[in-house]
């Protein structure tokens, strides 16, 4: 067995052991950078619960004011704090889309198109998603520590972009070790891999909903394939 790449957390040890004894290419896994983002979800979870409670002692103080010269500035507080609320929401189904797309798009292959993506690609994406989940989060008013932890994350993609373009590097080795026609070359790096990758991506899947997904962009990549 040939060691070509070993993926691993950031412990300073393993990545001595990896570049050291090894002498290959350490990828960053992806668990631990979405790890550092659950507390972040749970941090806008209890602003919204707070806004919850806020915006129910309104709506009763609304109620206790009705017909008294204090229902019109009643009113307006309560919708203030439901508009919180709606706010809050809106901010945790970003967040939890920007956790969800940092998986999806960590691939040297589109999983939406069968395309293949440019490692450059995948990080702008990186970036924008987590750009994204701190806004939400500063705009949420979080702690400090919480927002460091995306800070941390961001500081990851250059990282996960290293393993994305190592891949590219070594697949294209690969392929020039097999001395194809240029014309047929093209076909491998366009059409097989990413058809291979994508059957990979769908033997592997827990849920059927993606495996199903993954198999209509499998059957369109068939079909040029076979053209």
């Amino acid at each position: 067995m040939k060691v070509v790449q070993a993926v691993a957390d950031e412990a300073k040890g393993i990545a001595a052991c990896v570049a050291g004894m090894l002498g290959v290419h350490r990828g960053s896994d992806l668990f631990h950078g979405l790890h550092e983002l659950g507390p972040v979800l749970g941090a806008l979870h209890s602003k919204l619960a707070e806004a919850e409670v806020a915006a129910k002692a309104t709506r009763e103080a609304q109620r206790a004011a009705r017909g008294t010269p204090q229902a019109s500035a009643a009113r307006a507080t309560h919708t203030e704090h439901r508009q919180s609320v709606r706010r809050l929401r809106h901010r945790i189904e970003t967040a939890t889309e920007c956790i969800r797309g940092l998986s999806r798009a960590f691939h040297p292959v589109d999983l939406a198109t069968g395309e293949r993506v440019e490692a450059l690609a995948v990080r702008r994406k990186l970036e924008q998603l987590l750009a994204r989940m701190l806004y939400a989060a500063q705009e949420s008013d979080v702690r400090p520590k919480v927002l460091e932890r995306i800070s941390k994350v961001l500081r990851l993609v250059p990282t996960w972009t290293a393993s994305l373009t190592w891949w590219e590097r070594f697949e294209a080795a690969q392929r020039e070790a097999l001395g194809l026609p240029a014309t047929l070359t093209a076909v491998v790096r366009d059409l097989v891999i990413p058809w291979a990758y994508l059957t990979h991506r769908r033997t592997v899947a827990s849920h059927a909903a993606e495996r199903s997904a993954l198999g209509a962009v499998l059957t369109t990549v068939t079909t040029k394939l076979a053209a």
